[in-house]
């Protein structure tokens, strides 16, 4: 005759070992999660960075550009003065022209006075610009707090 079925006594090995990979399983999928979004965030970091600087370039351009095409009587009126590039509330910033782009950027353009040599007839003899060359200080800044400031020199060609 058959003996009834009569199940052995388990001790929960195959539980314990399930468990322990599920919690393994987790740990790498949470790892993979915090890695990928850190990734995504230096992505979009770089990405702004790059943004920023072409803003930047874009509001320099615009200063160079103001001053190959300025009247002289506008530009002989302009500061000597560099603004300081680390005034984030822009109270030196005084006369900065702002320039259309995504992110908050302008421009402020300085005069480089002229050094007149003793002996030296070929200075102010050939222009009605007090100046030559002019700084141009340019700014962009993200909603994110990132800035970035560029300078550039620009000699004004006077032809009569």
């Amino acid at each position: 005759m058959n003996k009834p079925y009569r199940p052995r006594r388990q001790s929960g090995v195959v539980l314990i070992i399930g468990l322990v990979f599920l919690m393994l399983m987790t740990i790498i999928g949470v790892t993979a999660i915090q890695s990928s979004t850190t990734q995504e965030r230096m992505a979009g970091n770089a990405s702004d960075r790059i943004t920023v600087f072409q803003a930047a370039e874009n509001a320099l351009l615009d200063g160079e550009d103001a001053v190959i095409d300025g009247d002289c009587a506008d530009l002989n009126a302009l500061p000597t003065e560099l603004p300081d590039p680390d005034d984030f509330d822009h109270s030196s910033w005084d006369g900065a022209e702002p320039v259309d782009s995504a992110f908050d950027s302008e421009y402020v353009l300085t005069r480089i006075p002229q050094i007149v040599r003793q002996g030296d007839e070929s200075v102010g003899a050939d222009a009605t610009c007090e100046s030559k060359f002019y700084y141009i200080t340019a700014k962009a800044e993200s909603d994110r707090a990132m800035a970035v400031v560029l300078r550039s020199t620009v000699e004004k060609l006077v032809i009569d």
